[in-house]
């Protein structure tokens, strides 16, 4: 923001932007965050599923938050910009085969997901192949590791440091805290199909009694 010289204005606009968008697009997939994964998990709704009924509420979730966004900071927003301080696009990438690689890769990993739900093999699996191989492409394991431009033992310690870790038991406990209050709603309008899942987050259409 600084190098595009946005004024405070447009640029709170754009961090605002960010921030709601990252959150209202993060709901159409199970593995769009963290809170989709543990959620799907505990009342088991199958990645397909989940998909189908959250990708038309992501939609309308996106449009609404757009227009909203628009409708408050459109008068901050700059028509035009110039990006001539800012640095070439592909020096942010540090490893161009690993880059290339990653497009393909999620491509394959998006269909697994579908393909792999009859199967009932869990998302967890899937996710560690693919994140295998992509540490295979970047480790450059078949050349021994020569020509690696990023050291993959150093990026797996830092992933498992305490920062994921810390995010990862704060949004377990916050799960936590939200089904207790949930599960007794969810056997008051039980259907009788199971018990254990709330009808009011099973995500079945016409679950609902009459």
């Amino acid at each position: 923001m600084l190098r595009l010289k946005f004024s405070p204005p447009s640029a709170l606009a754009f961090i605002i932007a960010t921030g709601f968008i990252a959150d209202t697009a993060s709901l159409p997939l199970v593995t769009s965050n963290l809170v989709n994964i543990v959620s799907a998990n505990y009342f088991d709704i199958g990645f397909g599923r989940y998909a189908a009924v959250m990708v038309p509420v992501n939609i309308v979730s996106v449009l609404a938050t757009l227009l909203v966004l628009w409708i408050v900071y459109a008068r901050h927003i700059p028509k035009t910009y110039s990006t001539s301080e800012l640095s070439a696009p592909e020096s942010a990438i540090t490893d161009p085969l690993v880059f290339r690689a990653a497009f393909p890769l999620l491509g394959l990993l998006l269909v697994a997901y579908f393909a792999t739900e009859p199967l009932g093999l869990p998302i967890s699996l899937v996710t560690g192949i693919a994140a295998v191989a992509l540490m295979a492409i970047a480790g450059r394991i078949w050349q021994g590791g020569r020509g690696a431009v990023v050291s993959v033992s150093d990026v797996v310690r830092k992933a498992l440091g305490k920062s994921y870790y810390s995010q990862s038991v704060c949004t377990w406990w916050y799960m936590v805290w939200v089904m207790q209050d949930l599960l007794p709603m969810g056997r008051k309008y039980s259907t009788g199909w199971d018990n254990k899942v709330p009808s009011l987050l099973r995500l079945e259409l016409g679950s609902y009694p009459p």
